[in-house]
């Protein structure tokens, strides 16, 4: 990465992947993987900030800065204007904070919205003692829909 970025420092990819290599690898160095993504924040067109929006939103939530994160979630779905992908975020931020009835509210809002964005996460919230018969039909509505369309759930 520091080749490429000796070679043109103004290419925000770069700086987005040794960011997203810091966070998510062994490096581990969340200060190092943040700065990498403000500064491809700083350098991206706007088709590509709301990406780089969720993935700064996400690195905060992460961390437990749950206000932060809403921010940078909200200013995301202000760019582009996608209500599910906003929605998503929002549920990992009260999941998060252990709002399991939020994060739940909002799992049914997004799934309205789109059946075929699926994440695991609502498989917790609805295994709470009181949602497990919701669960047990969510997860069949799933493996039925990957059956019928190939992609894995």
């Amino acid at each position: 990465y520091d080749q490429a970025i000796n070679i043109n420092p103004n290419f925000y990819e770069v700086y987005q992947r040794r960011g997203s290599l810091f966070i998510s690898t062994d490096l581990s160095d969340n200060v190092k993987g943040l700065g990498n993504l403000y500064k491809a924040l700083s350098l991206s067109s706007i088709e590509d900030r709301p990406g780089l929006l969720r993935n700064i939103g996400g690195t905060l939530n992460s961390l437990g800065f749950f206000d932060l994160a809403r921010q940078y979630f909200k200013e995301a779905y202000d760019s582009d204007g996608n209500r599910s992908a906003y929605l998503w975020r929002q549920v990992t931020v009260e999941f998060n904070l252990q709002n399991h009835e939020e994060a739940l509210q909002l799992v049914r809002e997004a799934f309205q919205l789109d059946t075929m964005r699926l994440i695991n996460l609502h498989f917790f919230i609805y295994t709470q003692p009181m949602h497990i018969e919701e669960a047990y039909k969510t997860a069949m509505k799933v493996i039925k829909r990957s059956e019928n369309t190939g992609v894995p759930y």
